[in-house]
């Protein structure tokens, strides 16, 4: 006797659809644009030909326009206290007691890259919001988008099932220079309608910098007091060149 179920039959489900280049370029950017303020904290590691690798921790706080980082490195000890603002960044070391005051734009030496966009990359605010952005075409189930950003063409890779940007390479504009800086995320977690990356991977090939960032814990969209938002620099601190403050090799 051959038995003959008569329970319901299984509905099929369709997938999904992955959304056209253009919607999913609008959902990255209210993605983007809801992001109002971060806390995160972090491991980064370090490596550059002149100090190798050197191990840092860092805790990072954003607030509409305005940044806070805190670098420690062995023992718990402060590396670097940060303050971005709209017009300027400050900057302190307590151990050697040295600070710098320059614009926010300004160019971290050897990372080719400022400290305040190396913050947005890490919170997730890549310029897609404001900046005139186009698709460029499709490459084994990936959409890839290119824009300008400051010195560099901004290409995006972009998984459009997850709705969640997997890579970035920065080509520079100068066409004497060139300087490619790519970026690989990794260890995806849900957040929205998307994902949101804990591993953030910065190579300067040209310059044989990597910068590898672990996030630890995050949290978007809470409220940070403005106290966070303060650096005061010592009477006795002596102001150095940039180029020197961030050489890490202490």
């Amino acid at each position: 006797m051959v038995g003959i179920s008569c329970g319901p039959k299984p509905e099929y489900q369709p997938p999904s659809p992955i959304g056209s280049p253009k919607d999913i370029l609008n959902r990255l950017r209210t993605q983007e644009d809801s992001i109002a303020s971060v806390a995160q904290t972090f491991n980064i590691d370090l490596t550059t030909p002149q100090i190798g690798t050197n191990s840092l921790n860092g805790t990072l706080y954003h607030s509409k326009d305005e940044y806070f980082l805190l670098l420690e490195g062995t023992l718990g000890k402060d590396a670097i206290k940060a303050l971005i603002t709209h017009d300027r960044l400050l900057a302190y070391n307590p151990i050697d007691e040295q600070y710098i005051e320059e614009a926010p734009s300004s160019i971290i030496h050897d990372w080719e890259i400022s400290l305040k966009d190396l913050l947005n990359i890490i919170i997730g605010k890549f310029g897609l919001v404001e900046n005139n952005v186009e698709y460029a075409g499709m490459i084994e189930g990936f959409y890839f988008y290119e824009f300008k950003y400051n010195r560099y063409i901004c290409k995006l890779t972009v998984r459009p099932e997850t709705k969640n940007i997997t890579g970035i390479r920065l080509h520079s504009l100068d066409e004497d220079d060139n300087l490619n800086i790519d970026i690989r995320f990794a260890n995806f977690e849900p957040w929205l309608d998307s994902y949101r990356p804990r591993s953030i991977d910065i190579f300067v090939r040209e310059r044989k910098v990597n910068l590898s960032v672990q996030i630890e814990s995050e949290k978007v969209n809470i409220d940070l007091p403005p106290d966070l938002f303060i650096l005061e620099i010592p009477e006795e601190a002596m102001r150095t060149e940039p180029s020197i403050f961030w050489e890490f090799d202490r």
